[in-house]
């Protein structure tokens, strides 16, 4: 009779200690429900705007030596790029100086492009009852207008509300590019 008191007390244990386990979801990952868009409160045309330059946000791993010992760190860059130019400016959390570079004329014809026939979408707050984490997530680029600074990519919470980003595929574009300057970009020296 113990034996079968104590494996019902071990089952019952192991039923409580794994009720809750899951894995918790990734914030970038936290959305709307399958076929569900996020209400746009507004939209801004990029098309007639002066748009002067724009900055990607990005982390990058670097080896870092102090008294003789290395460490892999993430490091926070910003990459800022005059739209009208093409010259680059690249700083750093690591350090405090900043390093010119300059993007192809090609290149930049082509992220003046995306940007030229893109919208900035902007998402209502979400206010269905969903709970939703206190999760900001932070933009990847900054975009600089005449008019108004956009941080596309950003969101108040984990569910989307009051995101910023380009609209429908320009997004994929610009995200597109980002991700292919990210692993050249040291190479585009100044003439």
């Amino acid at each position: 009779m113990k034996f079968v008191g104590a494996l019902i007390a071990t089952a019952l244990v192991g039923f409580l200690a794994f009720q809750n386990c899951q894995k918790a979801p990734n914030p970038n990952d936290i959305s709307a429900p399958a076929g569900e868009a996020h209400p746009i409160s507004g939209k801004f045309d990029l098309q007639t705007e002066k748009i002067s330059e724009i900055s990607f946000i990005f982390q990058e791993p670097e080896t870092v030596t102090k008294k003789s010992n290395s460490y892999q760190i993430e490091v926070n860059k910003n990459l800022k790029i005059n739209l009208l130019n093409g010259e680059m400016d690249l700083t750093s959390d690591l350090d405090s100086s900043s390093k010119k570079l300059c993007l192809t004329e090609t290149l930049l014809n082509e992220l003046n492009s995306i940007l030229k026939t893109s919208q900035i979408c902007k998402a209502a707050p979400i206010t269905d009852g969903r709970m939703c984490t206190q999760v900001m997530k932070l933009p990847y680029a900054v975009l600089v207008t005449e008019k108004e600074n956009f941080s596309l990519g950003s969101a108040t919470d984990g569910c989307g509300s009051n995101a910023v980003d380009l609209c429908a595929e320009q997004k994929s574009l610009l995200q597109g590019f980002v991700a292919s300057l990210k692993t050249r970009y040291l190479g585009f020296v100044c003439q």
